[in-house]
């Protein structure tokens, strides 16, 4: 079966790091749960503390 891969970037607004980290973290097991989900990372950049990227992949669905 296909695999779709996406990556999804995010920057928080200042003095909103905490608030974007929390509401991405809650995602991460829910959306691992999901049918057709492989994989689902959260990841930080170590050059931009206010910088977020989450890589998934999934099986596409005809």
């Amino acid at each position: 079966m296909p695999e779709a891969t996406n990556l999804a970037f995010f920057h928080a607004r200042r003095g909103q790091r905490a608030a974007l980290g929390a509401a991405l973290a809650a995602r991460v097991e829910p959306t691992r749960l999901e049918a057709g989900c492989l994989n689902y990372d959260l990841h930080r950049s170590v050059d931009d503390a206010d910088a977020a990227v989450i890589a998934t992949r999934r099986i596409s669905c005809p």
